[in-house]
């Protein structure tokens, strides 16, 4: 019996979901027994009658082998995934049940008392354990060892005799496919990763999924121990071997009901556990206080978070005072109440033009301050955010100065977009606002109101950050910081340099590997750095980093230093933060704070401003008004803009008129304009008073020559509605490259004065002569499509009748499926090939003849439904691959999960929320991605949905050397 699942599309409304029909649980009772032993059938078995979804169990049969034992063939399964060893040695790891794995143990045997161990996981429906095992000896008969209530199952009681459910071919099994021998899934060795000359990488431990999951958070732990945490499952302390030595590595679960962590901190006698996704416990940051004989006591909640899955809530790390915790989280969770803000609670979206959602359905409605950094104490009593503006930084780490960095992630549907923004190393500083908005309104790093990167790295899936300084490492790798990238299996180092109150730098790898999906990074003070690999139920692993020479370093060279002369401008600063944090920061002149804001360094001035914002107005307005300083008074009218809210537009044009913007450089140029642009949002009597006193001087300027500074321009002058700026934005469209040209596009949809008959018809085919072959990610060419909805709509001109853009064909009728493949054998083919060449080019065909590029992109075409595929060899192994093909509900990643919709009277729409529009919900549905219209008042419920939009039968049509070089391709 292969299990059933629902692959459910709306295509027409209204629609009803019915549920997936259940298994048959009458089988052919003269089924016959897979096992070759004659006698009574093996059992199928469980810890009882009926298994839990989700439910993993421990069974263990003990028996004697006496010495003339020539083979003894092994036979087991498990619905649905199986882990088994033999006197500990690992024989079987598998997850396609209906495909039993054999093979012969004797050379795992010993003479006497042996052990059988298996560890059984459920996903769904039945569950059951089936097993048998053939003694032979050169004189007697087959000695049969079945399972049944002969085996043991660990319950909270001890060992107890397991739960006997249905004979081999009865209850809710039908006969089982011909076995096949096992495959033991090994992590990439560390001899196939890729490190500079005199680095050392080995594979310590290969997590057992079905056991211990996907590892992908790391923490040192007491004892030189490390911490690790299965991404959707349980606790695992790990011991360690020396340095020097490979091995063994012991790993015991942690005793207590907590799990699910991106964070883990040791800490303060105590476990800190950020839960991510919230089973038996909620979402939040827990403290398990360590108890005299090495355990943890109770988790007791500090602060629940209201977030979960891959932009959750992630790391925590102590903070350089020795007496304080940092915590991060991506932006799809909420900031929490807090005591103290070092952040002028003073955010709102802050883009003027335009705005598009993302018309593939990310991020919708998700709003300022995006992801952030709070402080907190030990206890968890009283917290402070510390920087907003993050997409999804997974960790964070303090350099030996005591400055906070993280590694904040990309939207890569956003290449070759005017808004994409790479993967960055920022420098986190109190008060710090990095300028993540949703969809189109993302932040360039030119605003004055937002820091900008210390580093850009390039496409990637920001996982682990860490300092070398608690390494045995050469230089220039001690004072390096290490960024992980799960996406493309590459560790990269990031040598940072001072410039001036914050850092610059450069990035190069330092280590790259195939399926190598970086997950977390630790040092538990042997000198070596550790580093997981896992997620999305990946293959995990662990690993240690090594040097073959330390230049004489031992653990007092890694104690924190400062250099005084490097350090003033920051210890200043920090002083004022204390005050601030203190709650006595009023008590200095605020003349003070201003004396710092014409600095020449844009992130110092954005630090002081920052605190000045966050002090009573009345205390500071009059000196705003006053200042006569290039910068500092710019910087002041934007604090006063942010803060003010009896500010009038007059008074705030009477000091931007005076500025000689004729006069100005660029940059401080783009911080006028953002003051200009931040006025027209903030305050409602702002435009008519900035359409008369500045817009002609700025119509004047444009163009500069500088297109960041000219598409500024433009935003602010279309946004007044400036006639002259039709004109002079179509010819700036006509003569940008791409990226610029869709930006170009966006802010001239909302203009409506200005055309001429001849300037609208050429702005108009520009979507038509040069858009569609503009090239980018998944959301691009959406993106292109909805901005001229909107020029067609803004100018009057009817939409021409055409598809917004060009789908790939789905068949109606799919080839009839000729197999039924399960990963295992698929596996046991391609490793079985190996050596044989493999046509790529019928690899090719077969991903489009199979409808992949429908849904994936590969090398820059496909659809945008699915993951990127393009280095999918980086991240995960063979088996990972063929894992996802044969079950794609298996994990699916939260970009790309389906909501539920659920209508009064049971009807549910399926798809993705593109976006929230006059009531209604505009939902992406299907294959073919239709668009559905769902009234928000009509939906009950909205919740995530199961299933992935991939067919799990997807390569059932298909030939074997098809299908191999599919993978080929893939791998390649």
């Amino acid at each position: 019996m292969k299990r059933t699942r629902c692959l459910l599309f709306v295509l027409t409304l209204p629609f009803v979901w019915s549920a997936c029909s259940a298994p048959d649980s009458t089988a052919n009772s003269e089924t016959e027994s897979v096992g070759p032993a004659s006698g009574p059938a093996p059992e199928w078995i469980w810890n009882r009658d009926e298994a839990g979804e989700g439910e993993s169990i421990e069974l263990r049969y003990v028996f004697t082998v006496e010495p003339d034992v020539e083979s003894a063939r092994l036979w087991a399964t498990a619905d649905n995934s199986l882990e088994l060893r033999v006197n500990g040695v690992l024989v079987i790891e598998d997850s396609s049940w209906k495909v039993p794995s054999e093979l012969d143990i004797r050379e795992h045997l010993r003479d006497g008392e042996n052990t059988i161990r298996a560890w059984a996981r459920n996903d769904g429906g039945p569950g059951g354990f089936v097993c048998e095992l053939v003694l032979e000896t050169p004189d007697g008969p087959p000695e049969p060892h079945r399972s049944g209530s002969s085996w043991d199952v660990l319950t909270e009681k001890g060992w107890v005799p397991a739960t006997t459910i249905a004979p081999l071919g009865r209850g809710d099994w039908d006969a089982l496919d011909e076995a096949r021998p096992p495959t033991v899934a090994e992590a990439t060795p560390g001899s196939e990763i890729e490190v500079p000359e005199g680095f050392r990488v080995d594979c310590l431990y290969t997590v057992p999924r079905v056991r211990q999951g996907s590892w992908v958070s790391l923490t040192a732990s007491d004892r030189g121990r490390l911490i690790a945490s299965d991404q959707y499952g349980d606790l695992y302390r790990i011991t360690l071997p020396p340095i020097t030595e490979q091995g063994p590595v012991e790993v015991e679960r942690l005793p207590v009901e907590l799990g699910e962590a991106q964070g883990l901190l040791c800490a303060f006698d105590s476990l800190y556990v950020v839960v991510n996704k919230g089973g038996t416990y909620e979402s939040g940051l827990y403290r398990l206080r360590e108890e005299a004989d090495g355990g943890y006591g109770e988790p007791e909640l500090l602060k629940s978070f209201d977030g979960n899955g891959e932009h959750g809530p992630h790391a925590i790390v102590t903070g350089p005072d020795g007496d304080s915790l940092y915590v991060i989280a991506g932006n799809h969770t909420k900031l929490p109440q807090v005591d103290m803000s070092h952040v002028p609670m003073l955010w709102e979206e802050d883009r003027i033009g335009p705005h598009l959602n993302d018309p593939n359905g990310h991020a919708v409605g998700i709003t300022a301050p995006g992801g952030w950094v709070c402080r907190t104490d030990p206890e968890g009593k009283v917290w402070e955010l510390v920087a907003v503006g993050f997409r999804n930084p997974y960790d964070i780490a303090f350099n030996e100065d005591g400055e906070l960095f993280t590694y904040d992630s990309d939207m890569e549907w956003d290449v070759g977009l005017p808004w994409y923004r790479p993967t960055r190393v920022l420098h986190v500083a109190h008060g710090g606002e990095f300028g993540w908005r949703t969809g189109t309104d993302k932040w360039p790093e030119t605003h004055a109101d937002s820091l900008p990167a210390a580093v850009n790295l390039e496409l990637g899936s920001p996982t682990g950050v860490l300092f070398g300084w608690r390494t045995f490492f050469p230089e220039p790798w001690r004072d390096a910081l290490f960024v992980a990238d799960w996406a493309y299996g590459t560790l990269y180092a990031v040598h940072l340099e001072d410039r001036g109150a914050s850092y610059g730098g450069r990035y190069e790898p330092f280590l790259t590997g195939k399926a190598l999906p970086l997950t977390d990074l630790a040092t538990p003070g042997d000198g070596a750095l550790y580093f997981t690999t896992g997620g999305r139920r990946a293959q995990s692993a662990l690993y240690r980093v090594t040097a073959s020479e330390t230049g004489g370093l031992d653990l007092a060279s890694s104690e924190v230093s400062f250099d005084p002369k490097r350090m003033e401008r920051r210890l200043v600063l920090r002083t004022f933060e204390s005050l601030r944090r203190q709650g006595v920061l009023d008590q200095v002149p605020a003349t003070a704070l201003f004396a710092h804001l014409d600095s020449q360094d844009r992130y110092e001035r954005f630090r002081y401003r920052a605190l000045i914002e966050g002090q009573p107005v009345a205390g500071w307005r009059n000196i705003a008004l006053e200042e006569e300083r290039p910068d500092a008074s710019i910087e002041a009218c934007i604090a006063l803009v942010r803060a003010d809210a009896d500010l009038k537009a007059e008074e705030l044009y009477a000091k931007i008129a005076s500025w000689p913007f004729e006069e100005m450089d660029t940059p401080r140029r783009l911080s006028a304009l953002r003051a200009i642009e931040l006025s027209l949002l903030r305050m409602e009597d702002a435009a008519p008073v900035a359409a008369e006193t500045v817009a002609p001087r700025l119509e004047a300027l444009l163009p500069t020559g500088d297109d960041r500074t000219d598409r500024e321009l433009v935003r602010v002058l279309a946004y007044l509605q400036v006639p002259g700026v039709a004109a002079k934005g179509t010819r700036l469209l006509r003569g940008a490259t791409p990226e610029e040209a869709i930006e170009y596009a966006l802010l001239l949809s909302q203009l409506e004065a200005g055309w001429s008959e001849l300037t609208r018809a050429d702005y108009l085919a520009w979507f038509v002569d040069t858009a569609p072959a503009i090239e980018g990610g998944h959301s691009a060419k959406k993106y292109v499509a909805r901005i001229r909805e909107r020029a067609h709509e803004t100018l009057g001109v009817p939409l021409p009748d055409v598809p917004e853009e060009e789908s790939p064909v789905v068949s109606s009728e799919p080839p009839a499926p000729r197999h039924d493949w399960t990963a295992a054998q698929l596996l046991e083919l391609w490793e079985a090939s190996e050596s044989e060449e493999r046509s790529l080019e019928r690899g090719k065909e077969l991903y489009t003849k199979a409808s992949c590029a429908t849904c994936h992109r590969f090398e820059n075409t496909g659809g945008s439904q699915g993951p990127d595929l393009t280095g999918i060899a980086s991240r995960f192994s063979v088996k990972d691959i063929l894992d996802a093909l044969v079950e794609p509900s298996a994990s699916v990643s939260d970009q790309y999960r389906d909501l539920e919709f659920w209508k009064d009277g049971g009807e549910v729409v399926v798809g993705r929320l593109e976006d929230e529009l006059d009531g209604n919900y505009i939902v992406r549905t299907g294959l073919l991605d239709e668009r559905v219209v769902v009234p928000v008042d009509a939906v009950t419920e909205k919740r995530e949905h199961a299933l992935s939009r991939m067919p799990e039968d997807l390569l059932d049509p298909f030939d074997e050397d098809e299908v191999l070089d599919l993978l080929a391709f893939l791998l390649n």
